[in-house]
């Protein structure tokens, strides 16, 4: 229908997809989707792109011209904040879909080089979520005798999300591709320092408050760190709590409301 609409249009885009489907299922999604978007893309008036990241994205897989887009991020609702009350249980958290794109497997792998290196540690991993993934994942923590130390849990309720955050002593973000990367900032907004991997095509101005690990090693070596270093894990939940106030919902809503306008100015 959004060819046919009458009167000034605004497109969002949250990201262009440049990892390889899951599925045939999604691959066929994703064929009449890209024929959607280049459709949506003529016809709108200005495109809202969630990341700067996204920006580029779509002028080199679409040739928009840059005067057409603006950088909107993603916002978090106020009541993602640090719950003093809830315990800490010693945890790695991932909150998100289990897809080949979320790079899962690096994750595990890293979780598996830490308690190896660490056979003192206590830490746990929890995945949260689910997707066409989890067999792999399952099969993955299995072979590596990690059965005892990895839980697969289901998608998080929404009233839970705050409190599930909370719980964790780090969240762990290793997908090779995001448009934006919510969990990193709902996480750094909890008060929960949050691991990334050097070189992963999330936005810069998402992961620029995180501890970006180059390798499994480092990744595994970080993982002590952010348990044991007091200081050091101190320092980085307060880059993280400042960072995260970036992402406002007023911010996000004077930047659309400009965008609008520039639209019906068209």
């Amino acid at each position: 229908m959004f060819p046919w609409l009458r009167g000034r249009k605004v497109l969002t885009m949250h990201h262009v997809d440049k990892t390889a489907p899951d599925s045939v299922p999604e691959l066929v999604f994703r064929a009449f989707f890209g024929i959607g978007t280049r459709i949506g893309l003529r016809q709108a008036d200005m495109i809202i792109c969630v990341s700067s990241q996204t920006k580029e994205e779509v002028m080199q897989r679409y040739g928009v011209p840059a005067s057409r887009l603006v950088v909107v991020p993603h916002a978090i609702s106020p009541k993602f904040r640090p719950l003093p009350e809830v315990r800490k249980e010693n945890l790695i958290g991932y909150v998100g879909a289990f897809k080949r794109r979320k790079n899962l497997e690096y994750l595990v792998r890293a979780f598996d080089m830490h308690v190896r290196t660490y056979p003192s540690s206590d830490l746990r991993l929890v995945l949260c979520g689910d997707g066409t993934d989890r067999g792999r994942l399952e099969a993955l923590i299995g072979e590596l005798g990690l059965v005892d130390r990895v839980e697969l849990r289901g998608p998080v309720p929404e009233e839970k999300l705050v409190e599930t955050y909370c719980s964790f002593s780090m969240l762990a973000m290793t997908s090779f591709q995001e448009g934006f990367g919510l969990p990193i900032i709902e996480a750094q907004a909890c008060g929960v320092p949050v691991l990334t991997v050097e070189g992963a095509m999330i936005p810069e101005e998402v992961t620029r408050a995180t501890v970006r690990c180059r390798d499994l090693k480092d990744m595994a070596e970080w993982m002590d760190r952010l348990q044991n270093a007091a200081m050091e894990r101190e320092r980085i939940i307060a880059e993280g709590l400042e960072h995260a106030k970036l992402f406002s919902i007023d911010r996000m809503a004077e930047k659309t409301a400009s965008v609008y306008a520039a639209a019906l100015k068209r």
